[in-house]
């Protein structure tokens, strides 16, 4: 009985000893067999035989029953208390074991700590912060782990928590003592309390935001450089929907950030405008991952503007994206445009030039070869034109040079060519005259005959101006295929335009094939002077310069050329042909290098000392910016007396740019060197110019020279000369002498320096010898 009322009172309490566990529940089964046993034995007490009280038998027998009754009964709820126990810690158990299977497996720190602030749970995460185990961590403060101002920072946060009663976030910088590993974390502290409002601790959070934001700075440092880059920028996915934008792009297509991040690149982009369009675009840059071209953005306004892009696809989180730079490049196409202009279109007439007309002409030669029919080329010059820039000014000039190519631009076919060749010369190209020739050359004479009526119109050049009546000749040539080259046209045009000019000008002339050997004879004459001087094949002739008593004043230094493949070459012939090409600079630093010498030749024998060379000089080679230090250098390397040297201009020289003339004449006056004006009356001549120019000597041209005495306006021209020479104090040497007639009119006319074949002509240097005793 004392047994089942022990019962009664047993309080089940859980048990971590399996083998406890096991003693205690057979224990609890074995209880009523106990209390039957004892039961028994209480009867076998009351058996009679041994003097046992009925009474107390009885009592004995139902106490006996009660309690195997209550012993049974508490067994049965002992043992479900029990299984109920168990299972509740199992499952407490299981509970844990997940609990801490996830606390453990999660990279965020959790940490608990209660009022005071000392730890009670932590998870794996946060034992490497402090470089111990859990166990070791509990009932511990911050104080024991880090310094005390890391310490008190976390126990500040803790209480700003509690006070605050709700969670407080905050980021910190902190050491892992695990591994000494430096992170940023984030920590969110929550407060607890109990039902009753206590607060019981801290509950803390925290995650490692190292990465997170080193890639938001670095995203910011990327949106910075975006931003401040002269290049628009754009991130686009493969619908084309914006992703990002930066403030360039919001600037050049004036929009704000959210507007366009709503928008799609076609939305903006004036050449791919449809979802089809766009998708072709991706198609090929997803094949070449990177692509650059031109294309047109359409702002907010309406404005569109050109613009080049770099496209640059990518994948990223399985998704693709492109990165577009956008460069503006109004600036760029408007300086290409003017470089375009330049390069191929006169900037006074906005006609193509001779760079462009050389590609058409090659384009039409071809398309004639392909079709058979003829083509024609035509050089126009406007005749006069010099004389009306001299006489009105340059800007006159201008205006009917943009006059007549208005008037060309009107009157001519639309599929003609028409360009501005240079100066007052002007090209159209004619197309499509068929396939005869005879009526292709018709066709071209009768367009040239067209152009050349109404370019000969009057023409009005300005308010105060009076109307301008102009001539044009015109130089015509026709082709058929590519059997002649663009240059080869042009010269057969350029021929047929000196014959039309030879003709008395304001008229057309066709090319023929005498002109073409006229050019071929050119060519080679050309090539063969450009090798003429490595060949020293010139050589200076001098004529003798005679005073009143036919006695040697000096001579004039006249250039000879005798190539190896020919005879002697007129210098009427290589001359002009020397100025066209440039070469007359080199050959005539020859000449005055070859004089010089000679008159350092002549200083020194005593009956040539006295002497004085007369050098002619072209226009080209004097109006070079280092003329005077070229002439400069030949006296010094000479050693002549410069005083020796007379420079013989021709009116041509002296008429362009006259102050830098002047500038130069006195710059050689003042070495020493004298001038002489040659072939004097036959141009421009006017005593205003002449008084300006530092002239000692002026050399009457022997076309005037030839007729006199029998000549009247010879004759009177020649008084004129002398008449003007004298009111200039300049010297006068007459050249053609041929007859003692003509001697003695200039003689009469106090013409006292004489130079030609009536005293002798020409010779080399190595007859001179002769001709000095002779004559001194």
């Amino acid at each position: 009985m004392g047994m089942g009322l022990a019962m009664l009172y047993w309080k089940v309490e859980p048990s971590h000893n399996p083998t406890l566990e096991r003693w205690y529940e057979g224990f609890l089964r074995l209880l009523p067999l106990a209390a039957v046993v004892l039961s028994g034995v209480a009867v076998k007490l009351a058996d009679p035989h041994l003097g046992v009280p009925r009474t107390v038998s009885n009592v004995v027998d139902v106490n006996a029953f009660i309690v195997v009754m209550l012993a049974m009964f508490r067994q049965s709820t002992l043992l479900r208390e029990h299984d109920l126990l168990k299972t509740v810690t199992r499952n407490l158990e299981e509970s844990e074991q997940q609990k801490n299977l996830i606390l453990g497996t999660v990279p965020d720190l959790v940490w608990l700590k209660d009022a005071e602030g000392r730890f009670r749970m932590c998870n794996a995460a946060f034992e490497r912060l402090y470089g111990a185990r859990e166990s070791d961590i509990v009932g511990k403060t911050d104080f024991d782990f880090v310094d005390p101002a890391l310490a008190r920072f976390f126990q500040q946060k803790d209480r700003e928590a509690m006070t605050a009663g709700q969670p407080v976030r905050n980021e910190e910088w902190v050491t892992f003592a695990a591994d000494g590993c430096r992170a940023l974390l984030e920590t969110v502290k929550t407060p607890l309390r109990d039902r009753h409002g206590n607060v019981l601790g801290v509950l803390g959070i925290a995650r490692d935001i190292t990465e997170r934001e080193r890639a938001s700075q670095q995203l910011a440092l990327v949106d910075f450089a975006l931003n401040h880059v002269k290049e628009a920028a754009y991130l686009a996915d493969e619908q084309g929907c914006f992703h990002y934008v930066n403030d360039e792009a919001c600037r050049a297509l004036g929009k704000t950030r959210e507007a366009l991040l709503a928008l799609r690149v076609i939305d903006v982009d004036g050449d791919v405008t449809q979802p089809e369009q766009w998708q072709a675009f991706w198609g090929q840059l997803k094949a070449h991952r990177t692509m650059t071209f031109e294309s047109r953005h359409t702002a907010a306004d309406g404005r569109s503007f050109p613009v080049e892009i770099n496209a640059n696809y990518f994948e990223y989180a399985g998704e693709a994206y492109v990165l577009g730079l956008v460069r503006d490049i109004t600036e760029r196409k408007g300086v290409e445009e003017q470089i375009r202009n330049l390069a191929y279109f006169d900037a006074l007439t906005r006609l193509p030039n001779r760079r462009l007309l050389m590609d058409r002409l090659a384009q039409a030669l071809s398309a004639s070869h392909r079709s058979g029919e003829f083509g024609a080329l035509l050089i126009l010059d406007l005749d006069q034109f010099k004389t009306l820039n001299d006489t009105r000014g340059h800007d006159v000039g201008d205006r009917l040079l943009v006059e007549v190519a208005q008037r060309l631009i009107i009157h001519m076919r639309q599929e003609d060519i028409v360009c501005r060749l240079g100066g007052d010369e002007f090209v159209v190209v004619l197309e499509g005259l068929g396939q005869d020739a005879l009526y292709a050359a018709n066709q071209a004479e009768i367009i040239a005959e067209k152009v050349r009526f109404e370019l000969n119109q009057p023409y009005t050049l300005g308010i105060n101006e009076a109307r301008y009546l102009g001539t044009t000749s015109i130089g015509l040539t026709l082709f058929q295929g590519q059997g002649a080259s663009v240059d080869m046209l042009l010269k057969q045009a350029d021929v047929a335009l000196y014959q039309a000019k030879g003709a008395g000008r304001n008229t057309a002339r066709f090319f023929n094939p005498a002109m073409q050997a006229a050019i071929d004879s050119r060519m080679e004459t050309e090539a063969a002077l450009r090798q003429a001087l490595e060949r020293d094949e010139f050589q200076l002739y001098y004529q003798p310069q005679v005073n009143q008593d036919g006695k040697l004043i000096g001579a004039e230094a006249l250039l000879r050329w005798f190539p190896s493949e020919r005879g002697m070459v007129s210098p009427a012939e290589f001359i002009p042909l020397a100025e066209e090409t440039g070469l007359i600079l080199s050959i005539g630093q020859w000449v005055l290098d070859t004089a010089c010498a000679q008159i350092k030749d002549w200083e020194r024998d005593p009956r040539t000392r006295f002497l004085q060379m007369a050098v002619n000089v072209s226009a080209r080679q004097f109006h070079q910016s280092d003329f005077v230090a070229t002439v400069q250098r030949s006296l010094a390397a000479s050693g002549i007396d410069p005083s020796r040297l007379k420079l013989e201009l021709t009116e041509s020289v002296v008429l362009d740019n006259v102050d830098i003339v002047v500038s130069q004449m006195r710059q050689l006056n003042a070495l020493g060197v004298s001038f002489c004006l040659d072939d004097f009356g036959t141009g421009y001549s006017s005593l205003s110019y002449l008084k300006r120019l530092p002239l000692d000597q002026v050399k009457i041209d022997q076309s005037f020279v030839r007729d006199v005495p029998e000549d009247e306006n010879d004759v009177a021209i020649v008084r004129a000369i002398m008449a003007m020479s004298r009111s200039l104090g300049l010297q006068v040497i007459a050249e053609g002498v041929e007859t003692q007639a003509q001697q003695d009119f200039l003689l009469q006319n106090e013409c006292r320096a004489y130079q030609g074949f009536l005293f002798c002509r020409p010779i080399p240097i190595d007859e001179w010898e002769g001709l000095a005793v002779m004559r001194t």
